[in-house]
């Protein structure tokens, strides 16, 4: 059924991207995890881990990229497709 694949898809793209970010440098892997799953803005990352607001960005960027170039792109398209239009 679709949504068995769809979650099985879903639960594979996610560890995926749980290795990945396990993955990063100590200190990109930080300022990406306080940022994306507390939600914490930038100045507060950076006042929390004593750097500046440039450092946290730079950081993110790294991170983001680094995601980007390594994440399974047929899975995540497989796994947005089904659940924008099934």
């Amino acid at each position: 059924t679709p949504s068995s694949v769809s979650e099985f898809e879903f639960n594979e793209l996610s560890e995926q991207v749980e290795k990945l970010i396990n993955n990063l440098p100590e200190r990109q892997k930080q300022v990406f995890l306080l940022h994306r799953e507390n939600g914490l803005t930038y100045p507060e990352i950076a006042e929390q881990l004593g750097i500046s607001k440039n450092t946290v960005e730079n950081h993110m960027v790294k991170a983001l990229k680094y995601l980007r170039q390594n994440i399974d792109s047929s899975l995540l398209i497989n796994v947005l497709f089904i659940s924008l239009f099934l």
